[in-house]
């Protein structure tokens, strides 16, 4: 049995595939730091809740930190809370 490989001009390369990934990334990367120059540090603190990304006391969430890194935020007794 042979096999054919046929290009198709309507489809991007995988060069090409990979370079627009790039620029949505930059395109959303541009658009989250645009937004965020604009929210107060409360919408910031709520938005990081609202992400998991810190607990209702502030620290990083050990739900998608290590135990190593949440233990670490813990000790500096700073959490990002108002």
């Amino acid at each position: 049995m042979k096999r054919c490989l046929t290009l198709s001009l309507t489809h991007p390369t995988r060069a090409e595939h990979i370079a627009n990934k790039d620029m949505n990334i930059r395109e959303l990367t541009r658009k989250v730091k645009e937004s965020a120059s604009k929210m107060t540090r409360e919408e910031k603190i709520e938005l990081l809740r609202k992400a998991n990304i810190i607990d209702d006391s502030g620290y990083y969430s050990e739900q998608f930190f290590s135990a190593e890194t949440v233990a670490n935020d813990k000790a500096q007794g700073k959490p990002l809370v108002i």
